[in-house]
């Protein structure tokens, strides 16, 4: 299961509507422990979020659960650093599942015909849509980076027993009241450090411990996110390339990365894997 963003509706007992999206990390799909874990991390991280909101806006913590979003045609919503903004969508209810498909269009005909493009099984949603307004939220929007998950954006990393752990008292659990103070200026660098600061703690337990392949697949991740912090580590995983034949593709993939790049460790790279 690929990292993504989680959309969330709800309704406050005042009514209004709220699209919280919240980070479901990455984990390996054959290690259901390490999915269940992710999914819950992303659906408390979206609570602990809405809890935060509507603590600042003096409302109860209270809400009515509408079901997961899967949103067509709208990137921004996707992409996007902060919310704390009104968004206007048509949508449209799966009543099976409570989950609702929504876009931006400029009729309901044409937001249909978006979500047949996207091939979204558009027979499981009553028609006829209805254009919904909704606050939207985004976890940059208060402080959640000092959460002590906030880091965890991936969970291949994790043994059985520190999801366990994890689960319970010491992380979701606790995340899950939490209320976190505003955050407006929040820099996408600041969001993204505690996962940076992650990564590269896994990638060097990895290389430190000659997991080569698995520090390889992990270097990936880094030289695209953080270059300046990723390449000078690759170097280590050069006796790999001639011990461990796991290792061949991902090196490979930092080969042609490195090229791509013009990077000097380009050279180096190709040396090894010939």
């Amino acid at each position: 299961m690929i990292s993504h963003k989680r959309f969330w509706l709800v309704r406050t007992t005042g009514g209004q509507r709220v699209l919280v999206r919240s980070t479901v990390p990455a984990a390996p799909n054959p290690d259901g422990g390490a999915v269940d874990f992710a999914r819950k991390l992303g659906a408390v991280r979206g609570e602990s979020l809405l809890r935060s909101w509507l603590a600042h806006t003096n409302q109860p913590a209270q809400w009515t659960d509408l079901g997961q979003v899967f949103l067509v045609d709208t990137e921004d919503l996707e992409e996007d650093l902060h919310g704390q903004r009104a968004v206007a969508l048509w949508a449209a209810c799966d009543p099976d599942r409570d989950r609702w498909i929504a876009g931006r269009a400029d009729s309901e005909d044409a937001f249909w015909a978006l979500a047949e493009e996207e091939r979204a099984r558009i027979e499981r949603y009553r028609r006829p849509a209805t254009l919904l307004s909704a606050w939207m939220l985004t976890e940059a929007d208060y402080r959640m980076v000092d959460a002590p998950l906030a880091g965890v954006d991936e969970t291949g990393w994790m043994t059985g027993e520190e999801i366990t752990r994890w689960c319970h008292n010491s992380g979701v659990d606790a995340l899950r009241e939490r209320v976190w103070p505003p955050s407006p200026d929040l820099t996408a660098e600041e969001h993204g450090a505690p996962a940076l600061a992650r990564l590269l703690a896994v990638v060097d337990d990895a290389l430190a411990a000659s997991s080569w392949r698995f520090a390889a697949f992990e270097l990936l991740t880094l030289v695209r996110t953080a270059p300046a912090e990723g390449w000078p580590r690759v170097s280590v995983l050069f006796p790999a390339a001639h011990t461990d034949p796991d290792c061949r593709w991902p090196l490979e993939r930092l080969a042609e990365l490195a090229a791509e790049q013009q990077r000097p460790e380009a050279e180096a790279l190709a040396a090894q894997l010939h």
